[in-house]
């Protein structure tokens, strides 16, 4: 090791992280300023130590976030209430901004001659279709 380890649980602090992601429709920019402005209205926060936001990756339905705000450790606030408060006052910033949080969306593609195998033989699906928004459709 070349450089000296700093053992956190002895500076009397600590970071609370949230996870989220937003839709892809949504100005990075304004996402990033939005989750900023959320955690640094967080009255535990340290204010010693900066706010951080990062944004981490594409994932399928959505682009993810990570916040991180350092809070006193053991403080007046316990871990799990600012865990709490975070997660709250994230949730209704992306609110007030309309940033949509998005629900994952999986698209099935099943080919024809699957769905006719899985159809009771009395039943068919219209083949002008894709996929099986035409089954049992008459």
């Amino acid at each position: 090791f070349q450089s000296p380890l700093e053992n956190y649980n002895l500076t009397e602090s600590r970071r609370v992280g949230v996870d989220v992601g937003v839709s892809y429709d949504s100005d990075i920019a304004h996402v990033e300023q939005v989750l900023r402005d959320a955690a640094d209205g967080l009255s535990w926060g340290m204010e010693d130590k900066e706010v951080s936001v990062w944004c981490l990756k594409f994932d399928d339905s959505a682009i993810s976030w990570k916040v991180g705000v350092w809070m006193k450790y053991p403080g007046d606030t316990g871990f799990y209430d600012a865990n709490h408060d975070a997660h709250l006052a994230i949730k209704k910033a992306l609110d007030e901004a309309d940033i949509i949080i998005p629900l994952p969306i999986r698209t099935l593609n099943i080919p024809d001659r699957t769905i006719d195998r899985l159809l009771p033989h009395n039943q068919q699906h219209d083949k002008g279709k894709k996929g099986a928004e035409g089954v049992g459709d008459k």
